[in-house]
């Protein structure tokens, strides 16, 4: 305990010395019910706004203009912005930047800010002369789907950043955190001992104590002593298209979320993002085509990967089968499009159970593989695989992976790795597990933690091995021992979401007439077709993308 306490002291030291404020932005704001486009933004007026200060109640809106003067620029500035609710940073062009949210996870209490908060300058963009000016986007959505009230504006530095210290701080905390995961007395020792050696090396914050701060707990990155499991981290930030807030915030959330995935690659390379549903792309590219440009890069660098086989995460028992079909076609047509990728799995990680036709649908629309999490949340039968062959009702096979820790919002940590170990069910067969990682529904994706964790403890000794990689990595891997995984045949139950299927009838029933309505619809105009009338597939295409949207769960 007493050597617990000590560790949380010197990590909260290294925190604050992290960045230290040169500057207050100067900011203004211009408040709306509805968003407003950054084109339209730049004629309205703005007020001056405080630290303190409220600026909107539930799903309002309000666009912020950051000013400042600064005399001393340095290489390693940053601007630090807390508005109290979701905002997007732009740049003076209109670029999308940066996401900066208060939808948090556990280990925002971990990070050096709270929450994603931290900009670098000379991402906003090449400024010598020190006149700063910058917008952001915000919304204030509350928590969890009800009003907190007012949002209020917290902060807006401008810091020096130091880099070694944030990272001596995320060596640091990987072996504390690696103590929760190991059992062993001996390992614990020496965990204990390698920090305490670089915590009385660091007692000055001079460049060269740090340096041999790091040095001293190198030997816990060396690589050696990993369990025999592999670990594939894949970053991803699970985005519900409707759930707590109006679909126009949606689209919102997810330019937030991909404008963090390509800053978090551009700071490490080997991370990859997975973003998941085409019509989260498709709402990025209407709203914000230079980003969606940029996420093209992205995809070719290797940095995103677009995933999943459906249009949306669609329920799977309400839905008919033609529906399900159309969210593979349409789906899967909309990546080949726009990102030149055959997308062989479905990732439904967050759906209340799966219909026992599903295999047929996937193998005939030519994917193979399967990836879930929650049937983790079974409230009475824990469900015997991980890893498993579904057999279909007309016997189609498809290999199934649901991610061991039972999490899509995984936080990376050396407990977490070893968690997956420890409980996965098919280890004696399967050398291989998946970890989504991130903070979904307006988090932003992974943040600074999760990046910095998932580095670290690709060496960090006692835990698994740790790959960051795309989920297409991993199922190939997993594809190699395919025959000796246990089968499974049936629907797959979820016991948890009780009254789903019963509640909403009025959705219920208009998702089923837009259904009947569409087949006669294209039944009609396909006679029409074969009298020589033009067919008019554009038309039936976006009235289907809008009821597959719908059909989300």
């Amino acid at each position: 305990h007493h050597s617990n306490i000590k560790y949380s002291l010197f990590l909260r030291k290294l925190k604050f010395s992290v960045y230290t404020p040169i500057a207050q932005l100067n900011a203004f704001v211009h408040k709306s019910a509805e968003p407003i486009p950054f084109a339209e933004m730049k004629d309205e007026h703005f007020s001056s706004i405080k630290i303190g200060d409220n600026w909107g109640g539930f799903f309002d809106c309000a666009w912020f203009k950051f000013t400042a003067d600064i005399d001393n620029m340095q290489e390693n500035l940053v601007t630090v912005i807390d508005v109290g609710g979701e905002g997007c940073i732009y740049n003076k062009d209109g670029s999308a930047i940066q996401g900066i949210t208060n939808v948090l996870g556990m280990v925002d209490n971990f990070q050096t800010v709270k929450g994603k908060a931290v900009i670098p300058l000379e991402r906003i963009y090449n400024f010598k002369d020190g006149k700063i000016l910058f917008y952001a986007d915000c919304g204030n959505n509350g928590r969890g789907g009800k009003s907190s009230g007012q949002a209020r504006f917290k902060r807006a530095d401008i810091c020096a950043f130091r880099q070694d210290i944030l990272d001596l701080y995320y060596d640091v905390l990987a072996c504390y955190q690696l103590l929760s995961a190991v059992n062993d007395n001996a390992q614990k020792r020496e965990i204990k001992a390698h920090i305490n050696k670089a915590i009385s090396l660091a007692h000055n914050t001079d460049l060269e104590s740090i340096l041999k701060a790091r040095n001293a707990l190198s030997k816990m990155f060396d690589g050696k002593y990993k369990q025999d499991l592999t670990v594939y981290a894949v970053g991803h930030g699970h985005l519900d298209l409707a759930w707590l807030w109006p679909v126009r915030e949606t689209k919102r959330k997810a330019i937030r979320t991909f404008s963090n995935a390509i800053y978090e690659s551009e700071q490490c390379p080997s991370y990859v993002f997975n973003g998941s549903q085409p019509q989260q792309y498709e709402f990025i590219k209407q709203k914000s085509p230079k980003l969606f440009g940029k996420i093209k890069q992205a995809v070719e660098n290797g940095n995103i990967e677009p995933q999943g086989g459906m249009w949306v995460e669609p329920d799977t028992n309400l839905p008919c089968g033609e529906s399900l079909i159309r969210q593979c076609f349409y789906g899967k047509t909309y990546f080949r499009k726009e990102f030149q990728k055959d997308v062989k799995t479905l990732w439904l990680p967050d759906v209340f159970g799966y219909t026992a036709a599903l295999p047929q649908i996937i193998k005939k629309c030519g994917m193979d593989t399967f990836m879930t999490i929650k049937l983790s949340w079974n409230n009475i039968n824990d469900f015997p695989h991980h890893t498993f062959i579904w057999n279909g009702l007309d016997d189609s096979k498809v290999l199934v992976h649901m991610p061991p820790e039972g999490d899509y919002n995984s936080n990376a940590t050396p407990y977490a790795f070893e968690k997956i170990y420890r409980q996965y069910k098919e280890k004696q067969v399967s050398d291989v597990a998946l970890m989504p990682f991130g903070i979904g529904d307006g988090g932003g994706g992974p943040g600074e933690y999760h990046i910095n964790m998932a580095k670290r403890c690709e060496s960090l000794r006692y835990i698994p091995n740790v790959k960051m990689s795309s989920s297409e990595k991993f199922f190939d891997e997993l594809k190699k021992d395919v025959s000796n995984y246990p089968k499974y045949k049936g629907e797959l139950y979820l016991e948890k979401h009780q009254g789903t299927y019963t509640t909403q009838g009025k959705v219920k029933k208009n998702n089923r007439q837009c259904e009947v309505l569409l087949h006669f619809a294209e039944w009609i105009c396909t006679m029409a077709y074969m009298q020589g009338k033009a067919y008019p597939h554009k038309e039936l295409e976006e009235i289907w993308k809008e009821v597959l949207l719908y059909q989300f769960h």
